[in-house]
């Protein structure tokens, strides 16, 4: 038996927009409509006792908000939290949804992953490089597109820059991914599991 629907989508005042196709039960996000890669949202509800899971904690990291503020061009949009090692941002908007969900729900990925801190060096993830709601003000390289193949075989492009720490590499105005430049190397820090095996391309 399906719950009322008011019971089934208490949100439904988050997704109303033109760009967002109603389905039976649920929504769908046509990658051409949105921002993103596309995704479909459904709700399903189970017959029983509802069991909550008290044990998941979010530790919030309002010490760390510098990181918001380096790293994403509207910060104050954002709230940060920690899960495990790892640092995350989610819309301030809707993150009192958010903690109510996690509160029912295996919450698998939400949110913007930024990275972890390793000691006192903040590592970048290849999420962060790819969001939209990336700083500006992020140092970035345009490569070409022989470069930009290089990088992303996973290899080192040769370049020549004064730049230094982390940075972006870029083709066509697109993020690829992240480079750290050191004063005698480039280390490329495109993930492994994406990165071309083909030598014909």
């Amino acid at each position: 038996r399906r719950p009322p629907r008011s019971t089934l989508f208490p949100y439904t005042t988050l997704f109303r927009s033109e760009n967002v196709s109603k389905t039976k039960f649920g929504w769908q996000f046509y990658p051409h409509k949105i921002k993103g890669e596309g995704f479909y949202i459904a709700v399903l509800q189970k017959n029983g006792t509802l069991h909550t899971n008290p044990e998941i904690k979010l530790e919030q990291k309002q010490n760390k908000n510098p990181l918001l503020a380096k790293h994403l061009q509207h910060p104050e949009k954002f709230e940060l939290f920690q899960k495990n090692e790892l640092i995350y941002v989610f819309p301030e908007n809707c993150y009192n949804i958010f903690t109510t969900l996690l509160k029912h729900l295996y919450v698998r990925q939400a949110g913007i992953c930024l990275g972890e801190m390793k000691g006192k060096d903040f590592l970048p993830t290849h999420q962060l490089a790819l969001s939209i709601h990336i700083s500006e003000n992020t140092n970035s390289i345009e490569l070409s597109k022989e470069d930009a193949i290089h990088f992303l075989r996973g290899e080192s492009p040769k370049l020549k820059t004064n730049l230094r720490g982390w940075c972006i590499a870029r083709f066509n105005g697109s993020n690829l991914g992240w480079m750290k430049l050191l004063d005698t190397r480039i280390n490329n820090y495109y993930p492994k599991d994406l990165r071309i095996l083909k030598r014909s391309v």
